[in-house]
């Protein structure tokens, strides 16, 4: 595959680095299936994709692998497949499975270069955090992106520094005392939402705020493994 369009912008060393790198993604939903599009498109060499879903009709309106003709498809598996036809060269590891206590010791039995974090449920999140943390691996976290309609509202900032959004508040209370709780960065949308999901008795979604928040997640990996962190 072709990056010469990227490689002025990330030059030579940081290509090679980025080819180089081992990224994990878990969730491959509406938020971390644009994460992974962005990866293969940057250049990453090493895909680990982790989510135990196939694709469902009510992934039509936001998420990459949702077609009419792929439901009931494993999402891992049709990413793994969509990366192998952008760049023949990428080595992409398909894990459908749901991380908890019974697959996380296998799912890091290698080294990653960094990890992000688009998972939805809260107790996951948590542990994937405080794995990372205690492994000393570079992660990002997507916060919540459901009931909008807007991603006008999405920042990279610290756990610390959230508001508003009920994932962020049982986070910055389970990590309060954590040591590294300032080393846990995130995407966070710091508009309300829109819909009151008590009054609907779901999550309502657009493909707006889930896919943006994607691709800020990839932005802040590649940034990271090139060596231009500023978060």
């Amino acid at each position: 595959m072709s990056f010469r369009r990227l490689l002025p912008l990330v030059e030579l060393e940081g290509m090679k680095k980025i080819d180089d790198a081992h990224v994990l993604v878990v969730g491959c939903g509406g938020v971390g299936s644009y994460v992974v599009e962005a990866l293969i498109r940057s250049g990453v060499g090493t895909l680990t994709l982790v989510d135990p879903d196939v694709v469902d009709e009510c992934n039509l309106n936001r998420q990459l692998m949702a077609f009419p003709h792929t439901i009931g498809q494993p999402k891992v598996a049709w990413l793994a497949e969509h990366a192998r036809s952008i760049n023949p060269n990428i080595r992409v590891f398909d894990r459908q499975c749901r991380y908890d206590d019974t697959t996380k010791e296998a799912l890091f039995d290698t080294t990653y270069t960094y990890v992000i974090d688009a998972i939805d449920q809260v107790k996951q999140k948590q542990d994937l955090i405080e794995t990372c943390l205690a492994k000393d691996i570079p992660f990002i976290s997507v916060l919540g992106q459901g009931n909008r309609l807007s991603a006008e509202g999405l920042k990279v900032c610290r756990l610390d520094q959230t508001h508003r959004d009920p994932i962020a508040r049982k986070l910055r209370h389970y990590f309060r005392a954590h040591p590294k709780r300032r080393q846990i960065r995130v995407v966070f949308n710091e508009h309300a939402h829109e819909v009151d999901v008590a009054g609907r008795g779901c999550v309502a979604s657009s493909i707006f705020a889930p896919a943006s928040a994607g691709l800020m997640a990839a932005s802040v990996a590649i940034q990271h493994i090139i060596g231009r962190d500023n978060v």
